[in-house]
């Protein structure tokens, strides 16, 4: 195939309490990289009525967008994509919203139904984690989706209003919360769940767990035990630290909770729903713990865009395209580096006897030489692959 051309695309998601901007350097099927990003609280379904969005979370998402058109154009973005999820369609203006857009920025904003959202937050996952069969998990501001895969594919995914802003702002009327305000979360929550059919087909399986609400619980729990690493990819978070971060919540008023170790200020005053949203759905599935990825619905809208030639836009192994994603945004010498991997693979063959390793020190071994001249300065989208893999 003929060398594809870099690009500069931006993904925009505006979703009910924040929105987010990233631009991803690519060369779609080659290699990618994350260029910049911005987040914005929007709290755009605060206020939202049986009239649709308020005047005053519509000027709030309108300020916020005039901000993310005027970087992408200032930085030279050759694609722009934007969603909206679960506020924006939800609200009878809702799409008066998306025409306003349109006409005042240029920006076809796509609406996304809760069966598309599920889909793309479960495509961001699977680039990451290499899920093979399990669960998915997202929770938002406005909605939260539950979402099943087999063999490394989405099946089928559900929308309910089980989001992190959306319960607080029905039910959660005092600070701290009452036993009256958490009785009521929990029958909401319990009752929502009820209605998702085949959540029984797949107690016990892996879940994995993708949004803010999320994200900060893991921050939290990576907090408490003073982890060196810098990312919460992989990240392993359990059903017992959860329940410990909502007992915290429930005890302490909003101004102490926005002081606890890894939770974002903004989200205090709805991490609480959120976690019960969280634990409801490891009650239902009978698992203990949950897995974090750190890609979401904007990475898996920006794969749909970067594997565009593949029936599902997920790559067939994830740690494989990983390592070479690397070394291309590096720029590495590939003869040189394939004539080191040949190398290095019949040394590990003809000393087996004295290691006695396996296929997992093979592979790890494969990587390491692939990168092995990889130099620590500014990576590019520049690259001299032109095939994918």
């Amino acid at each position: 195939m003929s060398q594809r051309q870099p690009s500069r695309v931006a993904i925009i998601d505006l979703g009910s309490n924040t929105a987010r901007l990233v631009v991803m350097g690519a060369i779609p099927g080659v290699s990618y990289r994350l260029e910049d990003e911005i987040r914005e609280v929007v709290r755009l379904r605060q206020g939202m009525t049986v009239a649709g969005l308020s005047d005053e979370a519509v000027e709030r998402a309108l300020s916020t967008m005039r901000l993310f058109k005027r970087f992408c154009d200032s930085a030279g973005c050759d694609v722009i994509l934007p969603t909206a999820t679960s506020a924006v369609r939800d609200a009878v203006n809702g799409a008066a919203f998306a025409e306003r857009l349109r006409d005042e920025l240029g920006l076809e904003l796509r609406i996304l139904d809760g069966e598309r959202e599920a889909y793309y937050g479960v495509i961001g996952a699977l680039n990451e984690v290499g899920l093979r069969d399990g669960c998915v998990l997202d929770v938002g501001g406005g909605s939260a989706q539950v979402s099943e895969m087999r063999q490394g594919r989405y099946v089928r995914g559900e929308s309910r209003t089980l989001g992190a802003l959306a319960l607080t702002e029905r039910f959660v009327h005092h600070d701290p919360p009452t036993g009256r305000d958490l009785k009521a979360l929990r029958a909401e929550i319990e009752a929502q769940l009820s209605t998702i059919p085949n959540l029984a087909d797949i107690r016990g399986t892996r879940l994995v767990g993708l949004g803010g609400t999320i994200r900060n619980l893991a921050k939290i729990e990576s907090e408490r035990q003073n982890s060196p690493l810098n990312t919460l990819h992989g990240f392993v978070l359990t059903r017992h630290s959860i329940e410990s971060s909502v007992t915290l919540f429930r005890e302490q008023p909003l101004a102490r909770r926005q002081k606890i170790p890894g939770l974002s200020e903004d989200r205090g005053d709805i991490i609480l729903a959120g976690a019960l949203t969280v634990l409801g759905v490891l009650e239902r599935l009978d698992v203990d713990e949950l897995t974090i990825s750190t890609a979401g619905l904007r990475e898996g809208v920006f794969f749909e865009y970067f594997w565009d030639h593949l029936p599902c836009p997920v790559t067939p192994d994830v740690r494989r395209f990983s390592v070479l994603n690397v070394a291309r945004n590096y720029r590495y010498d590939e003869a040189h580096t394939g004539h080191v991997r040949f190398l290095a693979g019949r040394l590990f063959e003809q000393l087996q006897p004295l290691h006695d390793g396996g296929p997992a020190e093979r592979e790890l071994l494969d990587a390491a030489a692939l990168l092995h001249d990889v130099a620590p300065s500014s990576p590019t989208t520049a690259t001299t692959a032109t095939r994918r893999p």
